[in-house]
This record gives structure tokens, sequence and C-alpha cells, in this order.
């Protein structure tokens, strides 16, 4: 099928069904200047990937950009301006005050995130202040307040990079049906990179509230995963995120360019001439060209030190070749930047100083940006292209050069390490760190035969032309309605509240509650000592279990003596071991009685109950197994308790502590042991078959007949019953129970309010 018409299926079949695309971005797409005289707004549009991407959608789809204006606004001015934003290019602005403004886009975005995200650890390391941070919360706050009073029942909502972080938690919140996709149009650094941020669970967290989220490259969706996993404990899966019970995936989605923009452009009289006179000034020398924002992630210094090697190594070609540098001035109110640029042309003057004559110069270095048919000119003139950054998202330079190139079929240099390298395979790729293999790219790129030019120019104008920036654009928008309508139908799972529950709570004479005390009520840690009940949690399981309506039960894979400490004091009833020891309310003393096997149940004299006679020899056995896998996993240890042992691999290296987890859960299923093996998150447990949750929560129940509701917050279990009487089960941080609550601080804050109840 024709990839157009393809297109075009795919948009009206948007159009059907969906309602407007509300893009969101850091700066609206516009420049503005207020006329005086004219009292109106003259606006420009923006150049730039994200604008050409969705450039397209704008014309075929209902659509709104929402963005920051980009300087302070009188509020007089601001009535007329969204007036015109709005008729004339379907706009809504955000405003910020200059401080934060500053702060959250100079301060944190910029002189945090960004040099952090490109690996630049020096130029962000020392950067992070508390105030920075409180800004740019403060600037997402301001974003979403804007989204929030524009969003409509089925609009889709898609945040762009790294400014608006935040943004997708903020906004969910507020609307928890909204429809939400992010792309980040930067790297995403490694795991290792991104812990050195000290907000880094916030922002991951923030990420985690879309639908969908897109990145340019998998090495980035990668880094993104294995951050999720070893800082948030997030289950994962190549395709995405396990996060609060719902699933997330990641698309690979690199952003192209408008090819027929610049085709069209290379046909009109203006550029024509000017590649004429390009020509005429260059004749005879081969012409390597580089256009570069003025930015420390593009390797600017590299590329002029391997240039000078070159002209170094081989002589012969000294007066024959020169390097036309564009560099594009940004954030020149930045000391970082100002450095740069006194070091780039310091190294500028001393190339052309060393190899440089009257009639002629090596380095052509222009400080400013190029209108777009000089631009063209340049790509079309040029005989190698070097985009040679030392860290990029993508750089469409490499792609606007080929578009360019129909004719002359010129040399793409281009770093391994732009995200650009993942998809152009007809590419000359290289280190940029690596100055000999830099050098000895630009001589092999003037010095490469016709027929090898062609082919790489084939399949490089081959992937430009099929991944355009419409399509990119397109195929995001497709693939975020698809999967936030799966989404809202599978997340049937409602967050549990006090007021969804509290008339049957109130009007129920007798209630029966159960609380699971690890990860529902408490959560994990490190260490197992290191995890207890905070004086709150205590305060509020007292004032429930003092309620005489109130039958109060908590359950848990600790032992019976942790437990007593923990809440031997309280009007409760303790599971101990995952149901092997039971302890009844007020430690009353009850006769003994037959389990479901048939064994009799010894009650000792602090009221705890347990099984006799259960065969717990085996323990010596495993014993010196789990010794060999602590002492060959750093960071694993075992506990041992009364009838069960747990291997612990919490603070081991999440990869590692997974496959060393298997590996042992492999060895126990081959070794004849009478006891089950539970393989958890963070944990191997090995505990006999009699320690069973269902068979203590229905002995809980069979205590209570005559209850009218019962709560139950913990892992999944059954809690079927005969009796007709209101249940609500509910997880915690998983939705595949009736209810879900997302962790033990939302319990404390549920079992607050319930506490609350009139009595």
């Amino acid at each position: 099928m024709d990839l157009r018409l393809k297109r075009a299926q795919t948009i009206s079949a948007l159009k059907d069904h969906m309602g407007r695309v509300i893009v969101v971005s850091n700066r609206l797409p516009v420049s503005m200047d207020y006329n005086e005289s004219e009292k109106s707004w003259k606006f420009k549009m923006s150049s730039g990937g994200l604008v050409a991407g969705l450039e397209g959608v704008k014309k075929k789809l209902p659509f709104i950009w929402i963005g920051w204006t980009g300087s302070v606004i009188p509020t007089e001015l601001r009535p007329q301006l969204e007036e015109q934003l709005m008729k004339e290019h379907h706009c809504i602005p955000v405003y910020l005050d200059e401080k934060i403004a500053e702060e959250f886009y100079n301060g944190f975005s910029n002189g945090v995130l960004w040099p952090l995200f490109h690996y630049l650890l020096e130029e962000s390391g020392s950067s992070f202040r508390e105030h920075l941070w409180k800004s740019y919360l403060a600037a997402n706050e301001s974003f979403a307040e804007v989204v929030s009073k524009n969003v409509k029942g089925t609009d889709l909502v898609w945040i762009h990079d790294y400014h608006l972080m935040k943004l997708p938690q903020l906004l969910r919140t507020r609307l928890p049906k909204i429809r939400l996709g992010f792309f980040l149009h930067i790297p995403f650094p490694t795991s290792e990179i991104f812990q050195i941020l000290p907000v880094r669970r916030v922002i991951l967290e923030g990420l985690l509230n879309c639908d969908m989220l897109g990145f340019h490259t998998y090495d980035y969706a990668r880094h993104f995963i294995t951050a999720c996993s070893r800082l948030l404990g997030c289950e994962t899966t190549p395709a995405g995120v396990n996060y609060e019970g719902k699933f997330i995936p990641l698309i690979i989605s690199p952003v192209g360019i408008d090819p027929e923009k610049f085709e069209a452009e290379l046909r009109t009289e203006a550029v024509e001439k000017l590649v004429q006179d390009f020509q005429t000034s260059f004749q005879g020398k081969k012409v390597f060209l580089a256009v570069d924002r003025l930015d420390y992630i593009k390797g600017i210094p590299h590329r002029l030190k391997a240039f000078h090697l070159m002209l170094q190594n081989h002589p012969e070609w000294r007066g024959k070749v020169i390097l036309i540098q564009v560099a594009v001035p940004s954030r020149t109110e930045v000391e970082q930047y100002r450095k740069l640029k006194v070091e780039v042309e310091t190294l500028v003057g001393h190339i052309n100083g060393e190899y440089g004559d009257l009639n002629y110069q090596p380095i052509h270095y222009l400080f400013k940006s190029t209108p777009f048919p000089e631009l063209c000119a340049l790509y079309r003139i040029s005989d190698a292209a070097l985009v040679t950054s030392i860290r990029d998202g993508m750089n469409l330079v490499a792609q606007e050069y080929i578009a360019c190139q129909t004719d002359k079929h010129g040399v793409l240099v281009l770093s391994e390490f732009a995200g650009s390298a993942s998809s152009l395979s007809g590419a000359y790729l290289v280190n940029p760190w690596n100055l000999h293999a830099l050098a000895d790219a630009m001589h092999d790129a003037i010095t490469m035969s016709d027929k090898e030019k062609k082919e790489r120019f084939s399949t490089l104008s081959r992937y430009i032309h099929t991944h355009t920036a419409s399509n990119w654009g397109e195929s995001f928008i497709k693939d975020l309605d698809r999967v936030s309508k799966v989404a809202a139908m599978v997340d049937k799972t409602p967050k549990l509240t006090a007021t969804s529950i509290k008339d049957n709570f109130v009007q129920a004479k007798k209630r029966v509650l159960i609380f699971s005390s690890d990860g529902a009520l408490i959560s994990f840690a490190a260490l197992p000592f290191l995890a207890s009940p905070s004086r709150k949690l205590t305060e509020v399981l007292n004032k429930l279990s003092k309620d005489e309506r109130n039958a109060v039960y908590i359950v848990s894979g600790r032992d019976r003596s942790t437990l007593e400490q923990w809440f031997g004091n309280l009007n409760v009833g303790l599971v101990a071991e995952h149901g092997f020891f039971f302890k009844d309310i007020g430690s009353q003393s009850l006769p003994s009685f037959s389990s479901s096997s048939g064994n009799l149940l010894t009650l000792d004299d602090k009221g705890w109950q347990f099984l006799s006679h259960v065969d717990l020899s085996w323990k010596s056995r495993i014993i010196p197994i789990l010794q060999h896998f602590t002492e060959r996993t750093p960071g694993s240890f075992f506990e041992e308790k009364e009838t069960s042992l747990t291997w612990h691999f919490r603070s081991t290296d999440r990869d590692f502590g997974t496959f060393r987890a298997q590996e042992l859960h492999n060895v126990l299923d081959n070794t004849t042991t009478p006891a089950q093996v539970i393989m958890s998150n963070k944990s191997v447990e090995i505990r006999p078959y009699e320690c069973n949750y269902t068979a203590v929560l229905k002995k809980i129940l069979g205590r209570h007949p005559d209850s009218e509701f019962t709560l139950y917050i913990g892992e999944p279990a059954s809690l079927d019953t005969s009796k007709d009487h209101k249940i609500v089960d509910c997880g915690v941080g998983k939705k595949t129970q009736g209810y879900f609550l997302p962790d033990p601080t939302e319990v404390l804050r549920f079992l607050e309010e319930v506490s609350a109840f009139p009595q």
C-alpha cells in the first residue's frame, strides 16, 4: 500500500474516534512580538524537529499547542495575546514569572538535567540546588493548571521533553482518566548516572503516570527500564514497566525530517544562485560541513582537533580541504557556554594560523544562525558532513544533509553517540573521543570511491524518505490513542477510598479487619530489622481495635516474637510466619481443635496456636545451600525463623540477584524437601506446606460468623465465604484484587480516615 494512502487512512480513523490532540512543550512553536503602533501581536513560526513533526498532524486533526511564552507578558496584554494565538496558531500560553522561568529553564532543566542526561557530570554534579528544584516544580504546576483547564473528555495529551517530567503526575492527580503520552527528545542516561540526581525517584514517578512513553532509541528506553527496576523496584519487561498495577508501554520512535521541504528549497532560484557562488569560492577544494548549536554536547572542540590532526598526518591535503563550521549561538548567558565559545574560537584561530595563508583558510567559522536557503546550499555543495556529537538525543542535521545530497552523494560521518546512529545504517560511524579515528574518518570520507558513496547514500536516502517527521508524529498519536483506550479498559481496579466503604462500614454491627504487615502496613526495607511500624500506624490500629464492633487481625511472614514486640499490647489477633502461628484477639485460651489435615493444634502459654509434630528436619539440609549462595552473591543474606528459611537479595544488584534467585530456586526444586519454595520479588522462601494464608483467613472468618463487613488489605488470597455480607479485598501496589492502594503510605492514610468514622 502506498505510504501516503496508509497515513491518510490512519489519520481518518483517528479523526473518527478521538478528540483533540493537545501538545504540551516547554515553548510555544511561535516567537512573538507586540507591535505598539498597530496594537497587535506579530508571530513567527519556530523551526525544529518537533514543529516539523507535528506540522502534518496540525492540518489533519483538531489540535492545540500549550507552552510557555518565552518571556514575561504584561498582564494587560495577555487577553489579546491569548485571542490571537488561538485564532492564528491554535496555541494557548503558559505564563511564568521571571524568577521561576529563569530557575526552571536555565537553572534546573538546562543546568542540571541537560548535562546529566548527556553524561556531563562536571557540568551537572554541583548544579543541583533545592530552590532550582522548587522552581521546576512550580513551573510544572503552572503547566498543569493550564492543561487541566483546557482538556476535554477524549482529548489526547502529548507532553514533550525533560522540562516537563513532573507534569504527567500532576495531571493524573487532577484528572485520573486523562489520556497521557510523553516523548523524551534527549538521551536517557544509564541508571548509574541517573541515580546521581537527588530527585531521581520523583522524576521517574512523574513519568510513570503516563499511558505511554516514547524514546528515540532502544538504548534510551532500556536505561529507563533499568532505572525503574533498580530505583523504584518496579517489575519490568523489555516492552515497558509495571507501576502501581498498571503496565506502561515504551515505544521506540526516532523522529525524522520533511525531506520534501529541503528538496523543494534546493530547486529555488535563490538556492541555485548560492550553490553557484559557493562552488566558485571553494573550487578545487573538498568541503567538510558541520552545523551545530554551540553546545558542549556537540563535540566541536574534538572535531577541530581531529581536523588539525588530519592536516598534520596528511600534508598533501593542506590547501585542498576546508571545514565550514556553523555554530549557532545558544544559551549565551550561561558561563559554561561562554567558556566553550572562547575554547572553540581559540582552536579555530590556532589551526588557521598554523595552516592558513593569504589564499587559504582551513576553517570557515560562522557564529550565527544561518538562513534556510544558505543552509540548504551549504548542505548541497559539501563533500562530507561531520555530525560528531559526544552525546546527542537524535541530531537531525544528519538527515537534513542527506536530503540535500541527491546529486553529489556526500559522506555522512556520524558519531556513535548520536541517537541517529542506530537508524542511519549507511553513515560512517566514528567515536569522537578517539581523535585519531575521527581524523582517519575525515580522510576516508574525502577519498571514498564513488561506488561506496552511492551505496551508502542510497540506504540513507531510503530511510529518511520512509521515516519522515509527519510519519513520526502521526504514528505516535495513533499508538497513544490505542494504548490509552486499552489502558482505560484494563485499568478497572478502583483505588480504595474511605468514602467508597463508609456506608457499609458504619452500618455494620460487626466487622472483621485483616491487614498484612509486610508491604501493606509496613514498607519493605533492605534489612528486616529496619522495617517496623510507625507510631502513627500503631495509634491508628489501636483506635480501630478499641471499637467493640471491630475484630482486627494482622497477618505476617515475620516471626511471632517480632509481632509480639510490635503489636502485642494492642487488642488484635496475630498471624506469624505466613499462617503457621495464630494468636487470637485478647490471647484468650481456646480449646484445641483439629486442622484441615487432622493434626491437633497446640496452644502455648502466650496464646499462640500452631500445628504440633510438623517435620522441620529439612532446614538443616537447606541452610548450607543458602550459605553457599550468600557467599556467592554480594549484598544477600538468609534469615532463619522457627519454621522457615528466607534468602534475601533486596540489597543486591537487581539483575544479578534475580539471576541468583532463579538459580537457587532450581537447586531447591531438585532437593527432596517436604516444604514449598516461594520466589518473590526480593526473596526466596522455603516454608512448610502448613503455612497457608488462605487457610488462616478462613479460620479467622469462621471465628466471626456474625460479621457483616470484612476488610482485607494484603497479598492475594482466597476470601470465599458462603455468608451474605460485604467483603472488600484490597491489594497494595498491584491491581490484582478487587481494590488497590499504591503503597503503605496510602494504606495508613486510608486507615486514618476509616478510624475517624463515627462510632
